[in-house]
């Protein structure tokens, strides 16, 4: 545990603390939700519960802001409801479509200024796909929003678009394949009964997903659709986790067919996962603290 103050000339925060990343063949939970903007408060509920949880690490879905070039928005719709997790946990995002409304000819600036994660030059936008490792998991960000412009249609001849390329590397690389739980984290979802194929989620289902189950990926979570999905493609969850603030999906609009869905739970909510040596439980919890879905994965 690590104790820290942050100071501006003579002002100063209280006393604040810290901790490493786990070592080694330790146990540990991370959190996940997204979709977290528009509704501080209802973020804030959520916040309190992943709080109450005591995860080791954060992992958000992205859509934290309404509109990617108001900067005023940063603050509100997730630094201010944020503030008390933020101080002592890392929280890590994949960015979503309206992080990226009013910035595309900039490249996500404003998000990339406020949120320093790591830069990989291989990568259109660095900052913006990304991959770490926590303990004994490798995590993988991956950008495949279509407001971004530079996402992969991995068609024609090898090796492919350069994000094409990049991922292939990182789940090909050493640090993903010494680890002993892999996960990864976008935006848009590869199905839903709520939502369209566009191209980009069309590219996700056809070419990610299929990538990351050969490569010994255990789970996938997405956000885009404002609740909780849990669907299976070829025995690899992926979790929908969108129910972080923004309004609840209408679910007049979830009629589209979809043969990987298995549950479906329209409210606000995060989830939890704890990780062991040999399996993983995730647990789904609501706004008011109560758990509504739960299952285990090797």
């Amino acid at each position: 545990m690590y104790h820290y103050r942050a100071c501006t000339d003579d002002t100063c925060t209280r006393n604040l603390t810290f901790a490493t990343a786990p070592g080694p063949n330790r146990p540990f939970r991370f959190a996940v939700y997204g979709d977290s903007r528009s509704n501080p408060e209802r973020h804030r509920a959520v916040v309190e519960n992943i709080i109450a949880d005591n995860p080791a690490i954060v992992l958000n879905t992205g859509d934290i802001v309404a509109d990617g070039d108001q900067r005023h928005e940063y603050k509100e719709m997730h630094f201010d409801p944020l503030r008390a997790l933020g101080h002592y946990l890392p929280v890590y995002v994949a960015i979503g479509n309206h992080e990226w409304r009013g910035e595309v000819h900039n490249e996500a600036a404003t998000f990339r200024e406020y949120l320093a994660f790591p830069e990989d030059s291989d990568v259109p936008v660095p900052g913006l796909s990304f991959s770490v490792t926590y303990g004994d998991a490798f995590f993988l960000f991956l950008d495949n929003t279509l407001d971004g412009g530079h996402f992969f249609q991995p068609l024609g001849r090898p090796p492919g678009p350069p994000l094409w390329v990049w991922l292939n590397e990182q789940v090909n690389s050493e640090e993903a394949q010494n680890a002993r739980w892999r996960f990864a984290f976008f935006h848009y979802p590869p199905n839903s009964p709520c939502q369209e194929s566009w191209g980009m989620i069309l590219s996700t289902r056809e070419f990610v997903i299929p990538l990351l189950r050969e490569h010994g990926f255990n789970a996938v979570f997405a956000g885009h659709v404002h609740h909780y999905e849990k669907h299976d493609f070829d025995g690899m969850p992926v979790v929908v986790t969108g129910g972080g603030g923004a309004g609840l999906q209408n679910m007049e609009r979830c009629v589209l067919e979809s043969d990987t869905v298995e549950s479906i739970v329209n409210v606000h909510h995060h989830t939890t996962v704890d990780l062991g040596e040999d399996k993983a439980i995730l647990r789904a919890v609501d706004i008011d603290g109560e758990v509504f879905d739960t299952f285990e994965f090797d």
